[in-house]
């Protein structure tokens, strides 16, 4: 099954990141996710306005291994524990510290940060979706718990790394990553404090549960501080080092996951063969055309010659009118793009392929005609009256039995694609995002503000192994951005 995360990226931009599970005991696994951008009129966006080359430099697209899951409270348990691993990989290369050692030893490092980074996003978020009660506030002391446990885990392998056989450049790499995880932790802990002040009363738990929170933040800080750390803010200053060495920092942990691609064109050859064709055929009308005039009128006749030029004018359109004819068949049989997927060894993990269109609403899947014309709140249908509409479809290939063989790629258990679109060219034509409205009173009338705002609506379908999923999304945004991204429960 596919899981699905959307969110605000930046002010302009969301993020929707998609997990595909390399299924085991087969070779191949195939997904397909096929989407629909329904867009007010009043935007202008079309093919001439928008055409496919302007919306594939909005998109962008990251593929990584999907991190593994492990439950924070498992971090360090077990033989099979990422600490309990990282620990392994770093003593074998302090006491054989070759290539293929110091690879692995590097690739543990990156691991363990990022697995704990999602053990600890997961465990808050399983947090927050609980009513502010004494269960929450139990599992967020869990979570305090869990992450002290887990961060003195990872410094007490620090000492032990001090040794003659590792250089000072791989021992930083150890440093690095306990930066990184103490940046993220005091981070996550203030948005945990954050989330805890505006939701439910304040009481003698929530009080305590705040002050440990904050403290433990603060000495993530101090520990950095003392460490000599670079990423240590300074409310004095503009914090430019700051927010460059969380940048670095982050590509730095995440630098594991991400995989290598190759971008080309889809269906390069049929399209060339098919564009020979149509040369072809309408060579072979001109030639036809210049043999019987030539039989009729003779050589070097006026008639001959006024036939050879209507024969190549007419050759040249035919020409044109089969290209443009062609293309949109093959836009049919195939896709705009073929990612290929491989890992850093080079190692095929398969391939994406990807491709945009402007459809006509009463040429789309009846489900999602009805899905589109559903209100949020009623079954009254809506018609969507002049909306253009964009069609952005994806098929997912993975080599899983390739995935699961492949050393460096053991650990993960699929690929996740993050797709980032930008919204800026969609503003262009929008009003001003206040507005006065007039309210009455007593005494005559006064202004009130009023937010302008337009709904981009968001249908897809998934398709996977497992079956078929629908998805709806309403992305409300003005002139300045994005004013938030709402899920819409969907009735078929």
């Amino acid at each position: 099954m596919i899981k699905d995360t959307i969110k605000i990226h930046d002010r302009f931009t969301f993020e929707l990141k998609l997990e595909f599970p390399a299924e085991e005991g087969v070779n191949t696994t195939e997904y397909n996710v096929n989407s629909w951008m329904f867009i007010p009129a009043s935007l202008e966006i079309n093919k001439v306005t928008f055409p496919k080359e302007s919306f594939f430099n909005n998109l962008k697209n990251l593929i990584r291994f999907t991190t593994p899951v492990c439950l924070l409270r498992d971090m360090t348990v077990g033989e099979n524990s990422p600490i309990k691993k990282l620990e392994n990989a770093a003593f074998r290369f302090s006491s054989t510290p070759d290539a293929e050692n110091r690879v692995k030893y590097i690739q543990r490092l990156k691991l363990f940060a990022s697995v704990f980074a999602k053990s600890m996003q997961d465990s808050i978020d399983l947090a927050k979706k609980i009513k502010p009660t004494e269960d929450q506030y139990h599992l967020f002391e869990a979570i305090l718990k869990e992450t002290k446990l887990t961060l003195e885990a990872y410094r007490s392998v620090i000492p032990k790394l001090r040794v003659p056989t590792i250089k000072k450049k791989d021992f930083n790499r150890f440093l690095l990553t306990d930066e990184y995880i103490s940046l993220f932790t005091e981070y996550k802990l203030l948005r945990m404090g954050e989330f805890l002040e505006r939701t439910g009363k304040l009481g003698a738990a929530k009080s305590e549960l705040l002050e440990k929170i904050y403290s433990f933040a603060r000495n993530e800080m101090d520990y950095r501080s003392g460490q000599g750390y670079i990423a240590v803010i300074d409310s004095e200053s503009d914090n430019e080092a700051f927010l460059h060495r969380i940048s670095m920092l982050k590509k730095y942990a995440g630098s594991t996951l991400f995989l290598n691609v190759q971008t080309s064109r889809d269906g390069q050859l049929a399209e060339q063969l098919l564009f020979s064709l149509a040369a072809g055929f309408s060579m072979v009308f001109a030639t036809a055309i210049a043999f019987w005039s030539q039989s009729k009128y003779g050589n070097f006749t006026m008639p001959f010659f006024i036939a050879l030029v209507l024969s190549y004018m007419a050759k040249d359109r035919i020409k044109e009118i089969a290209r443009v004819y062609m293309s949109g068949q093959l836009n049919k049989l195939f896709y705009d793009f073929r990612t290929l997927i491989t890992n850093a060894d080079g190692y095929e993990l398969g391939f994406i392929k990807e491709s945009m269109s402007y459809p006509e609403f009463n040429k789309l899947p009846e489900e999602i005609r009805i899905a589109r014309r559903r209100t949020i709140n009623t079954d009254v249908d809506y018609e969507p009256k002049d909306e253009k509409i964009i069609s952005y479809r994806k098929r997912i290939h993975i080599y899983s039995k390739k995935l699961r063989r492949s050393e460096r790629a053991k650990d993960f258990a699929g690929i996740t694609d993050v797709m980032r679109f930008n919204l800026t060219s969609f503003t262009r034509m929008m009003d001003d995002p206040e507005r006065d409205l007039l309210f009455p009173t007593g005494n005559g009338v006064h202004y009130v503000k009023g937010h302008r705002v337009y709904h981009l609506n968001l249908l897809i379908n998934y398709i996977s192994p497992t079956g078929t999923n629908f998805k709806r999304f309403r992305i409300v945004m003005n002139r300045q951005g994005i004013v938030r991204i709402d899920r819409i429960k969907i009735k078929l």
